[in-house]
């Protein structure tokens, strides 16, 4: 029987990669010059994509131990928009 632990390793990888992509990303779209409603259609969209993505590799392995846990990923999406809206306006009050 074929062991699967290295494949699960990298499932966990991505967990955390993700979770620090999608911050990131909430971030960065969160001092652009887009409106807070395109900010939040965005983060919705990256949302969705992530939830594929999760569903996908449940069905890989046939049971929840890789699924990328979606809390984790809205969790860092409305952090980051979060976070960055704070700073946008903190910056824009002591720069400008």
């Amino acid at each position: 029987m074929m062991d699967i632990q290295p494949f699960l390793n990298l499932i966990s990888l991505f967990r955390i990669a993700f979770t620090i992509f999608f911050f990131i990303v909430a971030f960065v779209a969160a001092f652009r010059s887009r409106t807070f409603f395109e900010t939040i259609i965005v983060a919705l969209i990256l949302f969705f994509l992530a939830a594929v993505f999760s569903i996908f590799i449940q069905n890989i392995l046939g049971n929840e131990a890789g699924v990328i846990n979606i809390n984790y990923i809205f969790l860092a999406l409305a952090g980051g928009l979060a976070l960055g809206k704070i700073s946008k306006w903190i910056m824009e009050r002591l720069f400008m």
